[in-house]
């Protein structure tokens, strides 16, 4: 299991939905409520549940808040990315940024 970081409060409240921080690429944060239901979701699935209408809007929000980090939606573009993905890069060396 992942360790949960503990960071100083933060105001105004985080909202699930897109985060970046400084020039890194954009990420998703999810509130616990909505981490649960989509957590418990993808369980439920995969070990062969039915997907009644709560669940399948689960998967819906959780399909949407993971594209909103996807800048080539927004700019047409991701530099990161090599050119034939929609990005500026030429090869396919993947990102310059050190760990990446």
């Amino acid at each position: 299991m992942t360790e949960i970081r503990q960071l100083s409060g933060v105001v105004p409240r985080v909202e699930t939905g897109p985060l970046r921080f400084g020039d890194d690429w954009p990420g998703v944060f999810l509130r616990g409520d909505q981490a649960i239901l989509a957590g418990e979701t993808l369980d439920h699935l995969l070990r062969g549940g039915y997907l009644d209408g709560l669940h399948r809007r689960a998967l819906e929000e959780l399909v949407e808040v993971l594209r909103s980090c996807d800048l080539r939606r927004k700019t047409g573009s991701a530099p990161w990315l090599p050119k034939e993905h929609g990005g500026k890069s030429s090869g396919a060396q993947g990102d310059s940024r050190k760990g990446a």
